[in-house]
């Protein structure tokens, strides 16, 4: 399986890494690594994430932040769809 991201979630990604090294960088690392590490497990057992509230997607909770990743299972690849954080209305 490969991971590919949608540009929305591309942008999240960036913007909210940017929003937090702008007020502390280590923290903003620390997000970044916890990410990689959900990637990671959603790359290693897509299934892992709970059903999500769109028709064909999941939602996995990012250990140790306050963060939803909202991706899709193909049959070649998983597309990350969003990142949200948990304060944040769900569009």
């Amino acid at each position: 399986m490969r991971l590919k991201w949608s540009k929305h979630a591309s942008y999240k990604y960036r913007e909210q890494i940017g929003y937090i090294a702008l007020r502390n960088t280590d923290a903003a690392e620390n997000i970044e690594d916890a990410i990689e590490k959900a990637l990671s497990t959603i790359l290693a057992f897509p299934r892992i994430g709970r059903v999500g509230r769109y028709s064909d997607t999941f939602e996995y909770v990012v250990k140790n932040a306050p963060l939803i990743i909202v991706y899709e299972i193909h049959k070649e690849n998983i597309t990350v769809l969003n990142i949200l954080h948990m304060s944040q209305d769900y569009p």
